[in-house]
């Protein structure tokens, strides 16, 4: 087992965090940008649903609930990136 070398060095585990969130935010850039495409395509089938005239409060809430889905994940991998680059 590998210790730490002095009380200054991180642990493998810390290592791993680290590695994970260099990982993390890396690919975040791209990750935004493909949820933002998400989005759009969950508005678009929003306005299209409306001008068929078939936008129903379920087809509404559905597209909310999406669209909240997406933002949320974002945030938190953005969050989790932050406070391990930060540590």
């Amino acid at each position: 087992m590998v210790g730490k070398l002095s009380e200054s060095d991180p642990t493998p585990e810390e290592l791993g965090d680290i590695l994970g969130a260099a990982r993390l935010l890396g690919v975040l850039p791209y990750v935004k940008v493909e949820l933002e495409r998400m989005e759009e395509q969950v508005i678009s089938r929003v306005f299209s649903a409306m001008d068929a005239g078939a936008l129903s409060p379920d087809v509404a809430l559905n597209a909310w609930m999406e669209l909240r889905a997406y933002r949320r994940l974002f945030k938190r991998l953005d969050t989790r990136a932050k406070l391990v680059h930060n540590a």
